[in-house]
C-alpha cells in the first residue's frame, strides 16, 4: 500500500521566483505563494494571508522563470514536505513545510467575492498513513468537538545499493474540526491507516511573532476515511 501525498493550490506569487538549481542537477526555482483567504483548523474563515514556500524542479524552470514574477497566478500540483534539519533540532525550530512541485501552469486572476466568506483560494491536501499516536479531542468555543493528532505518511526518495526506493516518515500535524470527530474516536487511535482530504493552514500566533518563531503548520482536515 503505496501512502498518498498531493497537494493543489491555486494563488498569487508573493515575488519573484528564484533560481535554486542544485550543481550538476536539473533546473530549478523556489517561490512563495500567497493565498488569499482559506478555512482554518478551527474551521473559521481566516482572512489574513496565507504564504506558502515552494520548489519546483523541472527542465523548464530555467526557461518559465522570467514569467514567474510577483502578482502572477498559478495552479499547481505537488507534495508535501515537513522538514527538521539536525541543526532545527538543536535549536528546538519546529519543522519547516514546504512543497515540492511536480506540475504548474499560469492563470488569469480569478474573481473574489468579498461579500462571500467561504469564496477561498484553491486549496487541497490529501494524505494518507497511519497515526503516530491516539488522537486527542477537545471542544472548541464554538461546541465543535475537535481531533488533533499526527500522521505518518512514508516519503520515497533515490534508491538504496539493490535498487530499491528508500522511505522514511514523514510526520504531519492534523486536526479534525467536525461533529463527526467524536463518533470515530474509538478508530482514530496509533497505528490505524487513513486516508485524510484537507487544507494546508500556516499560522503564525502574536506571541509567536514577539518571540521571532517560524510560522507552524497544521493540515486542516476537511474528512477522514
Amino acid at each position: 500500500m503505496i501512502d498518498r501525498n498531493s497537494v493543489g493550490l491555486m494563488a498569487v506569487l508573493a515575488s519573484d521566483a528564484v533560481d535554486d538549481t542544485a550543481p550538476g542537477g536539473e533546473s530549478g526555482v523556489t517561490f512563495t505563494l500567497r493565498v488569499r483567504r482559506g478555512v482554518g483548523h478551527d474551521g473559521k474563515t481566516v482572512l489574513a494571508p496565507m504564504f506558502v514556500r515552494c520548489r519546483w524542479a523541472s527542465k523548464y524552470a530555467a526557461a518559465l522563470r522570467p514569467r514567474l514574477l510577483a502578482g502572477t497566478w498559478l495552479d499547481l500540483q505537488g507534495k508535501l514536505l515537513v522538514y527538521q534539519t539536525k541543526a532545527m533540532r538543536e535549536r528546538k525550530q519546529r519543522p519547516s513545510t514546504l512543497v515540492e512541485v511536480d506540475d504548474l501552469i499560469l492563470v488569469p486572476e480569478p474573481p473574489l467575492n468579498a461579500e462571500d466568506p467561504m469564496a477561498v483560494d484553491r486549496n487541497i491536501v490529501m494524505l494518507s498513513g497511519r497515526f503516530g499516536a491516539d488522537a486527542e479531542f477537545n471542544m472548541l468555543e464554538s461546541r465543535t468537538p475537535s481531533a488533533r493528532f499526527t500522521l505518518a505518511v512514508r516519503r520515497f526518495f533515490g534508491k538504496k545499493a539493490e535498487g530499491t526506493l528508500r522511505e522514511e516518515p514523514m510526520w504531519v500535524r492534523c486536526q479534525w474540526t467536525d461533529h463527526l470527530a467524536m463518533t470515530h474516536q474509538e478508530a482514530l487511535t496509533k497505528g490505524r491507516w487513513f486516508n485524510t482530504q484537507g487544507r494546508l493552514h500556516i499560522f503564525q500566533t502574536a506571541e509567536m511573532r514577539e518571540t521571532n518563531e517560524p510560522p507552524a503548520m497544521v493540515v486542516a482536515v476537511d474528512r477522514i476515511f
